[in-house]
């Protein structure tokens, strides 16, 4: 009801529970914090996607670089990159099978450390983000056959 000076307690009340009830509608739909995460695991998975895709052509051309890679991180989860602890695989694949590394710069990497990890085990390579902004892993994996 409206009075000549002003609007009631009711009518204020009414219109800040209704605006509410829309914004939480809209925040529900819209949710952009999940439409962040699902950008940037998919720029992580289109990272694993080009490692892999290097690993392979590597492997089928030059398979002596492939397994020395390999053998460097058998058995552990190591990160990709140039730090003392890290795989270098710049030298092996840049420019001939991928045209630069992939870097997960939001979650904070450098190309030091570029937020992706090798792992190979059981004749199984296995290619990784280090850490997704999701709730799942992204990863790759590859059975591996044994040189004979």
């Amino acid at each position: 009801m409206r009075y000549h000076y002003g609007y009631t307690n009711i009518d204020v009340i009414g219109a800040v529970v209704i605006v509410f009830t829309a914004m939480l509608i809209v925040a529900m739909f819209a949710n952009p914090v999940q439409k962040f995460e699902f950008e940037q695991d998919e720029v992580l998975a289109d990272g694993v996607r080009d490692y892999m895709e290097a690993m392979l052509e590597l492997e089928e051309n030059d398979p002596e670089v492939f397994w020395e890679i390999a053998f460097q991180v058998y058995e552990k989860e190591v990160s990709v990159g140039a730090c003392t602890q890290c795989v270098d695989v710049s030298s092996y694949l840049v420019p001939d099978y991928i045209e630069a590394l992939p870097t997960d710069l939001d979650g904070g990497y450098t190309e030091d450390k570029t937020g992706y990890y090798f792992l190979f085990e059981d004749d199984v390579l296995e290619i990784g983000a280090n850490s997704p902004h999701g709730d799942l892993p992204i990863r790759l994996l590859w059975f591996v056959k044994e040189i004979e």
